[in-house]
């Protein structure tokens, strides 16, 4: 159970991640939710696609350290599996970062 407290823990702060990355880049515009139905939620109150977002992610991790009691490999390997996505997702968000600072660079927006 211990290492399912710890993968859980690593899915919630990287879910964070993305969450915050994800609402910074709806809110400016510069990207779409690709999920429909993430980005109807989005759509109708951005507080509504958070805390839908962030439920669903702390609700399924829960029931993962749960049942990690009764299956452990199981629990642990969908864990270990949610950590590499969102390890993937905050790679993206992080490249696209660096793509846009590489950009504003060449307009010399971040020159003094």
């Amino acid at each position: 159970m211990k290492w399912a407290t710890r993968l859980s823990s690593a899915v919630v702060m990287l879910n964070c991640i993305d969450l915050v990355s994800t609402l910074v880049w709806l809110h400016t515009g510069w990207a779409t939710e690709s999920n429909a139905i993430m980005a109807s939620w989005f759509e109708t109150w951005p507080g509504s696609f958070t805390i839908v977002k962030f439920l669903l992610v702390n609700i399924s991790c829960g029931f993962l350290v749960y049942t990690s009691k009764v299956r452990p490999i199981v629990s642990n390997l969908a864990l270990v599996g949610a950590v590499a996505l969102y390890t993937w997702i905050a790679y993206i968000h992080l490249e696209f970062l660096m793509e846009l600072a590489k950009f504003a660079q060449e307009c010399n927006v971040l020159t003094p």
